[in-house]
């Protein structure tokens, strides 16, 4: 999800440790900026999928390439390059699994 284009949405299910690397999403009603801890958040299987939100950054003058260079920089803190490259989509720009 690109944090500088509101009311891009990821629904998921199952648990997992959620953190915004970049910018600031939504989850049930609470936003999560960046550099914020991770948070534990669950849907069961049996429910409907629960919803990520990303929300619009404040008067940005970033242009379109910035916040992918950016948000790149960020993931690969976290995971090793080959697996960093996976997640963002070359054609979107988007820091989003694209591939499985």
């Amino acid at each position: 999800m690109r944090s500088h284009e509101p009311n891009k949405a990821l629904r998921f299910r199952e648990k997992c440790q959620l953190m915004c690397l970049y910018g600031r999403v939504e989850i049930l009603g609470f936003t999560i900026e960046e550099g914020q801890q991770a948070h534990p958040v669950f849907s069961p299987p049996t429910h409907c999928p629960l919803t990520i939100t990303a929300m619009g950054n404040s008067a940005t003058t970033k242009t379109q390439k910035e916040p992918r260079v950016e948000a790149k920089a960020i993931i690969q803190q976290y995971l090793p390059t080959n697996n960093a490259s996976h997640l963002l989509c070359p054609s979107a720009g988007s820091p989003v699994g694209c591939s499985k």
